[in-house]
């Protein structure tokens, strides 16, 4: 039999050895290191000798691990990335103490790294002068000493357009001393990109707040009032675009809205008859939320209107109606930018706030001052729609009494006139009113007595007012956008979105929790009603007619929980009607005492009489409509609208900061002396002066002894 490695041999030659067939150089080497002569074999390999080891860590000096094979080696995977989102790798990094200017960073654009150098060279107090700047090919910065050697240069790249840092020369050779305190690149723009997220969130906060700021997050510098107020600007300007652009964008902003919360009103109306450059001319908005109409159908049926002069680059008034919960939270409806406060702006607001907000079949009432675009709006009849019930402010008539007579104390006496819910007592301070004020202010109160029903309580038979004497409800909004009047239109609008944003999610959150509780009625009328039911206990009842439940309540003498001392009085109580002859009733559509003691004694349950409006499920109903986010503006829906521009004739011309505050009212203000000598009615009091510098009371900036470490940032 002839073997077949022989045979193999004898086909293909002598010099030929099949790659399959092993040639055994040592038969007696063991399995493990024997190997095939011209094949790859599998078998085990022999581990790295010492100086193998050595051998590759000269050759190789990565720091790699000659020991770990290189299809195991994770020394380089941190360098395996997808390429996603870049934001983060273009943008600008945050300069900190430990920042250093690398050769090789990338920047988005020439605007990102001119940032990044002002920064870093104001948290190293190094200022610098620009050598070359050339948007389309370089960018040069070098130390402002002459005899400093440091140097950044940075270029744009071609195919990216990014500007990258190409060359580095440092590190400073100027010598330390010669660091000022004054620096160059803190600018206001710098200041305003920097403080752009606190003034976002904060955009009430005052100038002066603004410069401690500065100087904490700058590491001690200092700079002047006008440069802090110019960075508060420029950071408005980044947040919300500037005031011209403002009005051009303000129907996309409400368009926005509107795509994403269904029901919301708005109007964008331009100037009659007035043109610039072919475009029409911004002249008024409104706009309503479809959360507020629906919280308004669960409150008592009053409201107040007000207007808040603008502080921007612009002049015009912001006009608002605001009513109130079951808890006397404030319930903003509807907003309106108008030229100023005229007859025919205030005509314009409330006709859509009748139509849009109230809507038909429900009468209400409205507070105000006496206005007279005001006046003559309120007397406008709208067909299908019933008339309105104004009531006058009696603050703001009181304030008028008082630059006819000039005499403080008779302020508050007009209002207890006012106040007076039963006409002979009305009748009794109204006499002793006209003694003690002058003839001019007896003239003038004779000429608001064909108007009774809109100043006093005791005439005032609808009790349109409810509760409330004056229009302080609109005025504490006002107080609200105390900072937000000086911002473009845009921001007034989006303040009051997110403002109400935040209303609605705080109180509908209190009040579900009053309802888990068990509460019945809102905080506010459950304390009336308990103090109501106190006073009821010292009450005597007497029935005069089962049938209509006519009562007789009588009201010892005696001294209350105010000092006044009253004399025994009788009231005629009529359950059926809900009724008592004292008028708490009719005023203020809420259970007096002696109804009270009049229900206890018939065991009548007086408490499913009171009005809804009052209880816990209303307060509940009120603040359950939910926003719903507009997201970016680059997630917008299409606007094909009218757009109109900003009024040049309605700009500020005066030079210097608007007037922010209020006219002081008497309730604002003591006796005293003027820095001239003279004395007069209309001064602050000095011990509540706030200073700007510290915030605390009694002295202002310029007398202030504080040191700046002892001074809080807020």
């Amino acid at each position: 039999m002839v073997d077949p490695q022989t045979e193999a041999r004898g086909c293909f030659g002598d010099g030929f050895i099949a790659s399959n067939s092993p040639e055994f150089r040592n038969e007696e080497e063991p399995y493990a290191f024997a190997m095939a002569a011209d094949s790859d074999d599998d078998r085990p390999v022999g581990e790295l000798t010492e100086s193998d080891i050595e051998m590759l860590q000269r050759v190789f000096p990565d720091g790699r691990d000659p020991r770990v094979h290189e299809f195991s080696d994770l020394s380089l995977s941190h360098q395996a990335n997808a390429e996603g989102r870049d934001d983060e790798l273009l943008d600008a990094p945050e300069a900190g103490p430990s920042m250093m200017i690398e050769k090789g960073r990338v920047f988005k654009d020439l605007t990102a790294l001119k940032r990044w150098l002002q920064h870093y060279a104001v948290l190293r107090k190094r200022p610098y002068r620009v050598l070359h700047s050339y948007e389309k090919r370089r960018y040069t910065v070098v130390c402002d000493k002459d005899n400093c050697s440091w140097r950044v240069c940075a270029r744009i790249q071609k195919i990216t357009a990014k500007w990258k840092i190409t060359k580095v020369v440092g590190p400073h050779t100027c010598a330390e001393h010669e660091l000022t305190m004054k620096h160059r690149q803190l600018t206001s723009t710098l200041i305003g990109k920097r403080l752009m997220g606190i003034l976002q969130s904060e955009p009430n906060m005052k100038v002066r707040t603004i410069m401690r700021i500065v100087e904490n997050v700058f590491d001690g510098y200092k700079i002047t009032y006008g440069k802090a107020w110019r960075a508060k600007q420029c950071a408005w300007k980044m947040i919300y675009g500037d005031w011209e652009s403002g009005y051009e964008q303000l129907p996309v902003l409400l368009n926005a809205m509107k795509a994403v919360n269904p029901g919301m009103h708005y109007e964008y109306i331009p100037k009659p008859n007035a043109w610039i450059d072919g475009r029409q001319i911004f002249f008024r908005a409104f706009w309503c939320f479809p959360q507020c109409v629906d919280a308004f159908r669960h409150c008592r049926p009053v409201f107040s209107i007000d207007g808040t002069f603008l502080l921007g680059k612009y002049q015009g008034t912001l006009l608002i109606a605001i009513s109130v919960d079951a808890n006397n939270k404030l319930v903003p409806l509807a907003f309106a930018l108008v030229e100023k406060e005229n007859k025919d702006s205030w005509g314009w607001f409330l006709r859509l706030v009748r139509i849009h907000v109230v809507g038909p079949g429900r009468e209400v009432g409205v507070i105000s001052d006496r206005h007279q675009g005001i006046l003559n709006a309120v007397r406008e009849q709208i067909d299908g729609y019933p008339p309105l019930h104004h009531r006058w402010c009696t603050r703001h008539l009181a304030e008028n009494l008082l630059r006819k007579d000039g005499v403080k104390d008779n302020f508050e006496l007009f209002q207890e006139t006012c106040r007076q819910l039963e006409d002979k007592f009305f009748r009794e301070k109204l006499e002793k009113l006209k003694v003690a004020t002058n003839a001019e202010g007896r003239d003038w109160l004779n000429g608001l007595m064909p108007d009774l029903e809109k100043w006093t309580r005791a005439h005032d038979l609808g009790g349109w007012r409810y509760e409330f004497q004056c229009s302080n409800m609109a005025e504490s909004f006002n107080k609200l956008l105390l900072g937000i009047r000086g911002m473009p239109v845009t921001a007034i609008v989006t303040f009051t979105f997110y403002k109400l944003v935040a209303w609605f999610n705080d109180r509908h959150t209190h009040a579900v929790g009053l309802q888990n509780e068990g509460e019945r009625w809102a905080p506010k009328p459950k304390t009336f009603l308990e103090k109501a039911k106190e006073r009821a206990n010292t009450h005597t009842v007497d029935c005069f007619d089962l049938q209509s439940g006519t009562y007789e309540v009588f009201l010892q003498a005696g001294t209350t929980s105010d000092g006044e001392s009253q004399e025994s009085r009788k009231h005629v109580v009529v359950l059926n009607d809900l009724s008592c002859t004292c008028g708490a009733p009719r005023q203020y559509h809420f259970p007096c005492s002696h109804l009270i003691a009049a229900a206890r004694a018939r065991n009548f349950d007086l408490e499913r009489r009171i009005p809804q409006e009052f209880t816990i499920d209303k307060l509940v109903l009120t603040w359950s409509p939910r926003f719903i986010p507009y997201r970016d503006a680059g997630e917008w829906p299409p606007y094909d609208g009218p757009k109109y521009v900003a009024d040049p004739s309605s700009r500020w011309t005066k030079r210097g900061s608007r007037k922010r505050t209020r006219h002081k009212m008497v309730m604002d203000q003591v006796g005293g002396r003027s820095r001239r000598g003279r004395r007069t009615p209309f001064l602050t009091d000095p011990e509540q002066y706030e200073c700007g510098k510290c915030g605390r009371l009694g002295h202002n900036s310029r007398t202030c002894r504080w040191q700046i470490s002892e001074v809080c940032i807020v």
